[in-house]
């Protein structure tokens, strides 16, 4: 009876329905304590023309992530817990409106600022799978799930109206600046930041793992990436920097794709308009000069004769014909013939190339840009790799100029598609002055897209070679 009369005294508002209650200055005991089993542990009924609750003039002694908080349910080392299987959670919110206009309701809005160096994050979640003692663990551990739902047969989308804010996303992630802001040299900004971190050999081969998971049902999608801008572009497609440049998926100056169990790649080109192409391929001849306004094609006869009313007018046609072909007489004036050719050089190098004992390392540097282009046809030259562009046999001249130390056996070779092939040269070094190695080749019936790479090794020690000089010339003898 005394502590309900205390109790009385100490909070009027409960014992005679008065609509606020004033607790006065701070309490060093904790205000209220809910406890037992109860339906509703507090109940807000009426309609508020101010704030339900209202924490504007809180001030919170921070000791970190376990003292104080503005709002607390368990702490990291000691959670609530939950052993029914359901799916009540710790905060359900459940709004609807049926207003017109162009505003829009936000379920929960938090803004948090910054004056100084310390960051913030609005909004972080963690989700965490701890030992599990038996079964093989969930199948659904997401830290975020945001969903936009046409949940009706006659629910409806607007059309965007001129509003580039407007739309039906699941999440808009946006970063901005006033005009004047700066960021420092070295910083990053970006919309969207994805990052794998799975460790550990337990890690199942056969497990999917993904930066981006895309999937899709419905309709068809216009696209997997849209892009719209209202001043300017983005400067790359794709930028792999120093760390992941030379990793997959990049590999051998292409990326690597895979259409279901088939492996693809795309090749690259440090040249925008390296894959233009100003010939031809047909089953009866191969044309070029694609400007010339009359193109003869030549057709063998049953005889593998030439048709003589098929050359009336060879003079006004250029033409350039493939296969096994026969002519009594030809009286050519002029001839030009330009077979795929090429050459590539560096010089006034010091680059070293790390050697291994007896294992063939690739004459580049670390950006695949050792060697420049002198004159390329019909060739593809990139990465410091020759790849070509039309089958055939072909014709090289190589020379390397090099230095090593003392009793080194080098020896050069050219690699095709990661295989060595042709012959390999070989050049002992004595002392730690410049020596030159010739590489002739003569390499048979390369198909198209095969590539070519100069590689050295060092057959006696594992001493680095330092390349000073190279000239590598090709071109197509015959298709």
């Amino acid at each position: 009876m005394r502590k309900l009369l205390f109790l009385l005294a100490l909070f009027p508002a409960l014992a005679w329905g008065q609509t606020s209650i004033d607790l006065g200055k701070p309490y060093k005991f904790k205000t209220i304590t809910l406890a037992g089993t109860t339906v509703t542990g507090i109940d807000f009924t009426g309609t508020y023309t101010g704030n339900v609750i209202d924490f504007t003039d809180v001030t919170i002694d921070h000791t970190g992530s376990n003292g104080p908080a503005l709002l607390r349910a368990g702490t990291y080392a000691s959670p609530l817990s939950n052993s029914d299987e359901d799916q009540s959670g710790l905060l359900r919110l459940y709004t609807t409106t049926d207003a017109g206009g162009t505003s829009y309701d936000r379920g929960i809005f938090m803004c948090s600022k910054t004056t100084n160096t310390k960051g913030v994050f609005p909004i972080a979640g963690l989700a965490e799978v701890n030992a599990v003692p038996s079964g093989n663990g969930p199948t659904k551990v997401q830290a975020g799930q945001f969903i936009s739902h046409l949940n009706s047969a006659t629910a409806k989308l607007a059309a965007l109206g001129g509003d580039a804010t407007a739309g039906m996303y699941g999440a808009w992630l946006k970063v901005t600046a006033n005009d004047g802001a700066t960021t420092a040299s070295g910083s990053r900004v970006a919309p969207l930041w994805v990052d794998n971190q799975l460790y550990g050999s337990n890690i199942n081969a056969g497990t999917e793992e993904y930066g981006i998971f895309a999937t899709a049902g419905g309709t068809s999608v216009d696209a997997f990436v849209g892009f719209e801008t209202s001043s300017v572009g983005w400067d790359q497609l794709f930028y792999f920097d120093e760390t992941a440049y030379d990793q997959e998926p990049v590999e051998n100056s292409a990326l690597r794709v895979k259409l279901n169990t088939t492996q693809y790649y795309i090749p690259l080109s440090t040249s925008s308009t390296e894959f233009v192409y100003d010939s031809i391929e047909t089953g009866t001849a191969f044309i070029t000069d694609l400007a010339t306004a009359t193109t003869t094609v030549l057709t063998p006869t049953s005889t593998g004769l030439i048709d003589t009313l098929e050359t009336t007018d060879l003079a006004t046609a250029d033409i350039t014909v493939t296969g096994d072909w026969v002519m009594d007489t030809v009286t050519i004036a002029h001839l030009i013939y330009e077979p795929p050719h090429g050459m590539v050089s560096f010089h006034d190098s010091s680059t070293t190339l790390t050697m291994s004992t007896g294992v063939f390392t690739h004459v580049t540097n670390a950006w695949y840009s050792l060697f420049s282009e002198t004159d390329v046809s019909d060739i593809t030259f990139a990465g410091d790799s020759v790849t070509i562009a039309h089958a055939g046999s072909y014709m090289m001249n190589i020379g390397l100029s090099l230095s090593g130390t003392a009793s080194d056996a080098y020896e050069i070779t050219l690699y095709k598609n990661h295989v060595q092939t042709g012959p390999i040269m070989e050049r002992t070094t004595s002392q730690t002055d410049v020596g030159y190695m010739g590489l002739p080749i003569y390499l048979d019936a390369l198909a198209v897209g095969d590539d070519l790479k100069l590689m050295i090794r060092n057959t006696a020690s594992d001493d680095d070679a330092t390349v000073i000089a190279c000239s590598w010339t090709l071109f197509m003898l015959h298709p």
